[in-house]
């Protein structure tokens, strides 16, 4: 259901994610408000039908249209609209806890909270749906994952990913390869200084850098690029490798309250299996004067970029440190079970959430009654767009 950002679409809107049905807020950009349409599929095309309203004059005017074909465009809309807008429980947490706003910590958030929940007289699931969003806001907004090369931190970035935007967690997925790779270039093509000289490029797109000074410029870069990540994202993940985690993770000191670190781990000897199989070149289209260069992860590292620049990541230095200690999660992923991962995964999530669930829970008001035959006559002014799936009979 796509429903607009006022208090009373986002109360009808919490009573329906209460329920299991997807919620988004969507912009407002319709020609008019008052023109309204309900989607209900079929396994027949021939059955697939449209209620399509027009709120004029203060009377309604609706009208039956069927056939997939005349349905198309109303579903095309729906369809547009829907990748456009925001999950709901996205927007009540930002109503809650601002993007721009500071850490507050577990019981400020709470209390806020507590406001919000009696102010639109959430119940319990509603609630639940929104604390991790509420959680990471505060204490998650940006997720290190670093370690060593081969341990699999870009494996490990991807399934958190998923399993964050699984709970309509709005995510984005960063790492500083991308940048390290245009100063490689830029060096290649004698575009900088000869004091920013300091990659080597060898055979197959790979590239080794003569030290972490070298790599600096990269890691401000990305500094750049997740503070304005923050602006439009939830949770962005950050994964990058470091001899000296600790002094590169001071590039992010103004976010550090509001971060986790993720440090993958695993043996040597299956780290460098792992980077023998890594080398997918970089895929490089041009078009007229363009010229696109499209990275991956599975990118190849020489082996002496593994046994000097990362032959460590001083992890013990970063446990120590009273500024991060408490921030960091370990996962040892020196066997490749994806099931025993996302438990792993599971756990982390839940190590954020936990400041933040008793309170929550305290706070909730009785569940309110809602009988979903009676959508259809919600307020058309706000739940302007729903979509049904026929059932058997």
């Amino acid at each position: 259901m796509l429903t607009l950002d006022s208090d009373d679409c986002l109360q009808a809107g919490a009573e329906l994610i209460s329920r299991g049905i997807e919620v988004r807020v969507a912009r407002r950009d319709l020609d008019s408000e008052s023109l309204t349409f309900h989607l209900f599929d079929t396994a027949e095309p021939a059955r697939v039908s449209a209620i399509v309203n027009r709120h004029h004059h203060g009377a309604d005017k609706p009208g039956r249209i069927t056939g997939a074909e005349t349905v198309q465009p109303f579903r095309a809309h729906f369809e547009g609209q829907w990748a456009a807008a925001r999950p709901l429980e996205s927007v009540l947490a930002e109503k809650i806890l601002p993007r721009s706003g500071a850490h507050v910590g577990a019981e400020e958030a709470l209390r806020s909270f507590s406001r919000a929940s009696a102010k639109l007289s959430l119940d319990t699931r509603s609630a639940e749906n929104i604390r991790p969003h509420l959680a990471f806001r505060d204490s998650g907004r940006v997720v290190f994952i670093v370690g060593q090369p081969g341990a699999g931190k870009s494996y490990i970035r991807s399934k958190l990913a998923a399993r964050l935007r699984s709970m309509r967690l709005e995510c984005q997925s960063l790492t500083d390869y991308p940048y390290a790779y245009l100063d490689l270039l830029r060096t290649v093509l004698r575009i900088d200084q000869p004091s920013r000289n300091g990659y080597k490029a060898y055979d197959g797109g790979a590239f080794i850098a003569k030290d972490e000074a070298t790599l600096a410029p990269a890691l401000r870069t990305l500094e750049r690029a997740v503070r304005e990540s923050l602006q439009d994202y939830e949770v962005t993940l950050v994964e990058f490798a470091r001899a000296e985690l600790v002094a590169a993770l001071r590039e992010f000191e103004s976010v550090r309250c509001r971060s986790q670190v993720i440090h993958v781990s695993a043996p040597a000897g299956l780290r460098l299996a792992r980077l023998s199989n890594r080398a997918m070149p970089p895929e490089i289209n041009v078009v007229l004067d363009t010229i696109t260069l499209n990275l991956s992860d599975n990118h190849l590292l020489p082996s002496l970029a593994e046994q000097t620049l990362y032959a460590t990541d001083r992890i013990d230095v970063l446990k120590a440190s009273p500024q991060w200690r408490n921030r960091i999660f370990e996962i040892d992923n020196g066997t490749d079970g994806e099931t025993r991962i996302e438990s792993i995964l599971d756990q982390f999530i839940q190590k954020v959430l936990n400041p933040y669930q008793p309170g929550c829970r305290q706070q909730l008001v009785p569940a309110r009654a809602c009988n979903l035959r009676c959508v259809r006559s919600f307020s058309f002014a706000g739940c302007w767009v729903l979509l049904y799936r026929s059932r058997p009979g």
